[in-house]
């Protein structure tokens, strides 16, 4: 019975961990399998599109700049 429990805990961790990788990859624009450049290039793409300081530097509004800041902690959160 605790062999049971353990194993069924263990599955549904690596099914959480599939979860979130799936999220993150998908904040990235990728697909469920991606290379680890993949993923570099992904991050560094959007870091650059969305980083808040990039923007300031243009002049955009504080309420782009804040939703810029929000979307940049969340690609650097997935990545």
């Amino acid at each position: 019975d605790g062999a049971y429990r353990e194993e069924t805990r263990k599955r549904q961790e690596g099914a959480d961990r599939d979860s979130e990788r799936a999220a993150a990859l998908a904040v990235l624009g990728l697909g469920a399998v991606a290379s680890s450049d993949e993923i570099t290039r992904a991050y560094r793409k959007l870091v650059n599109q969305h980083h808040p300081d990039k923007l300031v530097d243009k002049g955009f509004p504080p309420e782009l700049v804040a939703a810029a800041t929000a979307r940049f902690r969340t690609i650097r959160a997935a990545y």
